[in-house]
């Protein structure tokens, strides 16, 4: 399904600024995750804030372990 949606809307902000693959991580959806980047969301893309798919994820990642 998702390999339907053009890269432009993978790939689009939302309100808050973030990718669609951003909010997934943000968010610890990670079968989404993996859909998006299957389907070709670009996984260095920079959301609102500058972050990375991958520093959302670290950032993310710290804030559970504390």
């Amino acid at each position: 399904m998702l390999k339907t949606i053009s890269a432009s809307r993978l790939d689009s902000l939302n309100d808050e600024g973030q990718t669609p693959l951003t909010y997934a991580i943000y968010t610890g959806f990670y079968v989404a995750v993996e859909m998006l980047i299957e389907a070709g969301a670009d996984p260095w893309l920079k959301d609102g804030n500058g972050d990375t798919p991958l520093s959302t994820l670290v950032s993310t990642m710290k804030g559970t372990s504390e």
